[in-house]
């Protein structure tokens, strides 16, 4: 028997100074800019209404799975999977409830159970210079950006040519 995977989009943006990040950060998940990041009160994280961020043109979509905890990244509508945190998770795992995704302050994105445990992480803490951002490209790449729009991470490994060049300069989103 098939299990509907229920997803649940709220998109609704968090009050903060965006003159920091990366200008190509409109859209995406903004690390949070204190140290102490077990209390959900005051920060940005994907988990709870807010559970889906997009590309530019609504192209590719990156959500928590409700039904199993996995962060995961896919084409709309509801394609195929390009991304799956924690791939080798059996389909009998137990079921994460209360999970959410988070950029922490040091450029370390994190998926963390309803305890504050962290079960999937990008590996990429103090990479680049802070504060950093989680965005996904219009190719549908998910990425994480440092304040100099420098990619530090992506999901397929991909890397992109320097910021500096002048088309890619003037861009208001990831290509």
């Amino acid at each position: 028997m098939r299990s509907a995977v229920v997803f649940t989009c709220l998109l609704a943006g968090f009050p903060t100074a965006l003159a920091d990040f990366c200008s190509r950060c409109t859209g995406g998940l903004l690390s949070n800019d204190v140290e102490n990041e077990s209390d959900l009160t005051n920060l940005r994280y994907l988990g709870g209404f807010r559970r889906q961020m997009y590309d530019p043109t609504f192209q590719f979509c990156a959500a928590l799975n409700e039904a199993d905890g996995r962060f995961i990244l896919f084409p709309m509508p509801h394609g195929r999977i390009l991304f799956r945190a924690l791939p080798d998770k059996p389909s009998s795992a137990p079921t994460v409830f209360g999970s959410y995704v988070m950029m922490q302050h040091d450029g370390n994105a994190v998926v963390l159970d309803k305890n504050h445990v962290p079960y999937w992480s990008s590996n990429t803490s103090n990479q680049g210079v802070g504060p950093y951002c989680m965005t996904v490209s219009v190719s549908g790449v998910l990425v994480i950006l440092d304040s100099s729009c420098n990619r530090i991470w992506s999901h397929d490994g991909s890397s992109r040519r320097n910021q500096s060049s002048m088309p890619l300069a003037s861009l208001t989103y990831e290509p």
